[in-house]
């Protein structure tokens, strides 16, 4: 797939965070909060001229989907591992 300009990065984090003093330098990533996603994916897809087809859209989703389904355990050594560096 060779559609560089097409990506973009969401960082999204669920509405109880409280976000903080972030900075974002590239103009490919975007942090959020989840109930804001559905807006900005909707901003981006109006302002984009190339697509993605089904299959492409069908392939990203199975190679993330793993990662989207982790345990309580990973997420808490996510959470700790975030503190620690505070």
């Amino acid at each position: 797939m060779q559609k560089p300009n097409l990506y973009k990065s969401y960082i999204v984090f669920s509405e109880r965070c409280r976000l903080k003093d972030i900075t974002v330098t590239s103009p490919d990533v975007v942090v959020l909060k989840r109930n804001e996603l559905l807006s900005a994916v909707k901003t981006e897809m109006g302002i984009s001229s190339e697509l993605l087809s089904v299959e492409e859209v069908d392939e990203i989703y199975v190679g993330l989907l793993d990662c989207a389904h982790v345990g309580r355990a990973v997420k808490q050594m996510h959470i700790d591992s975030i503190r620690a560096r505070m």
